[in-house]
């Protein structure tokens, strides 16, 4: 009996049932729930495949859902028309504010990048959001915009906090900026992505006992001030986290960084999965002949050619 976080699939802890998250990227996934009669296979119109669905059943919303960046990438003014509009034709389930990697680097109070960030994303998007006055894609702004509301705010907003680039103690000030976003209940991750090589990553959290001890006043203090929150926390990839229940994976930062959080689980809700698409990076390193199947079988297919 697990939550639906932002996803169909889940896992365990061996103290409690922890939901995982699957962040997708970049394109959203839809389920269509259908019955197929078995049939020749054949091309033959005299033996076509029927698809027959079956009457639908509720899906959970926040499966609908798109990593937001609109702000920190997409310097777009909220109350924009044609996005409100977009947002709408879309009818997602949720957005995740600010994004991902961006979040690692984002103040929600000002809603620009913190000060003196090399990151890439700040070098290339930091002076375009500059052009806009200091609040423009603030947390509050969003939430309080009229017709962007209703679509990401409301219902189970899911919101990336910055545990990378300010101190504990910066966050949990800022925890009055989910009042009352979260007081009926929302989705909160703490940073993304951070078992990742990354200098930043590295440096200020050198081992996942690191993470643990900055994220425990955090947690702390959401679950007094918004007791109905699910709490995240960054896993790993799908290959590696997956592949952990199954063997032993070779000795590296994600493998430490999972198997650390399951002794910890008592912190968290759910943990955060990062599932990538098949890109052309993928297949630059193999012949074309097997092209084919690795689409085909992708993930499996791409570590097994």
């Amino acid at each position: 009996h697990v939550r639906p976080f932002h996803s169909s699939a889940y896992g365990t802890s061996p103290s409690r049932n922890v939901n995982v998250v699957m962040i997708s990227t970049p394109i959203l996934l839809f389920l269509f729930y259908s019955q197929v009669q078995s049939l020749p296979r054949s091309h033959s119109d005299d033996n076509p495949i029927v698809v027959t669905p079956r009457e639908g059943v509720p899906i959970e919303p926040m499966l609908f859902g798109v990593n937001d960046i609109i702000g920190p990438v997409n310097p777009i003014p909220y109350d924009s028309p044609q996005l409100i509009q977009t947002v709408q034709s879309l009818n997602l389930g949720g957005m995740r504010y600010p994004g991902g990697t961006v979040a690692n680097y984002w103040n929600i109070t000002s809603g620009r990048y913190v000060a003196k960030c090399n990151a890439s994303c700040c070098t290339a998007f930091g002076s375009m959001v500059n052009k806009f006055p200091i609040g423009t894609f603030s947390l509050a702004n969003m939430a309080s915009t009229e017709g962007m509301s209703s679509y990401t705010m409301a219902g189970k907003p899911l919101i990336d906090l910055n545990c990378l680039t300010q101190t504990s103690a910066a966050l949990i000030d800022q925890l009055d900026l989910l009042d009352p976003t979260c007081n009926s209940g929302c989705l909160i991750e703490l940073a993304n992505e951070l078992y990742l090589n990354g200098e930043d990553y590295i440096a200020t959290f050198p081992t996942v006992d690191d993470y643990i001890k900055y994220i425990q006043p955090v947690v702390s203090k959401i679950r007094e001030k918004f007791p109905k929150a699910i709490i995240s926390v960054p896993a790993g990839n799908s290959g590696s986290a997956t592949s952990l229940a199954k063997k032993p994976l070779p000795s590296n930062r994600q493998t430490h960084w999972i198997t650390g959080l399951a002794n910890r689980s008592d912190l968290f809700d759910a943990i955060t999965i990062h599932d990538y698409t098949l890109n052309s990076g993928y297949l630059n390193n193999k012949t074309k002949e097997y092209w084919p199947s690795i689409i085909a079988a992708f993930p499996d297919g791409l570590y097994k050619v």
